[in-house]
Order: C-alpha cells, then sequence, then structure tokens
C-alpha cells in the first residue's frame, strides 16, 4: 500500500462498498479482489485474504489498476 501511496485509511474505510471482482475459494487462505475507490474518487483494487483459524480479514496487496489490463469500471480484465 505505501508503495503505491494508497492510504490505509481509504482502504479500511472502502471495504463497506466494494466491488467483488474475482473470488478465490480454492486457495488455502481463501481471499477476494476487490474495486475500491479512495477519499477522492480513484478506482483501486485491494485483495483481501481471509484466515480461516481466526476469522481475521488481511490485505495481501493494493494496487490501481490500467486500462492496459482492465476493461473500463476495473471489473472485467482485458483478453489477451
Amino acid at each position: 500500500m505505501a508503495t503505491r501511496t494508497i492510504p490505509y485509511d481509504d482502504v479500511c474505510r472502502g471495504i463497506a462498498d466494494a466491488i467483488v471482482v474475482e473470488s478465490y475459494p480454492d486457495d488455502d487462505e481463501p481471499s477476494l479482489l476487490v474495486l475500491q475507490y479512495d477519499r477522492n474518487g480513484g478506482p483501486y483494487h485491494v485483495v483481501w485474504g481471509f484466515d480461516l483459524d481466526t476469522g481475521d480479514a488481511l490485505v495481501i496487496t493494493t494496487y490501481y489498476p490500467g486500462l492496459d489490463r482492465w476493461e473500463p469500471g476495473f471489473v472485467t480484465r482485458r483478453q489477451r
């Protein structure tokens, strides 16, 4: 998050309105890729992981999606 200048507060606040982009339920620790928006309305993706033992949610990574890999709206990957 720090390297991509996505504030932790935005990530925590944005989860309430997050849109699920992809789900990875079969991973050792299930996770979700979600679309969230920062305080200025800018879109970014967060991969949230879930610890099955504790029930905790963990931020795995955050990044700003680009139109080179994502369709407008950032919820559908571009075909390669």
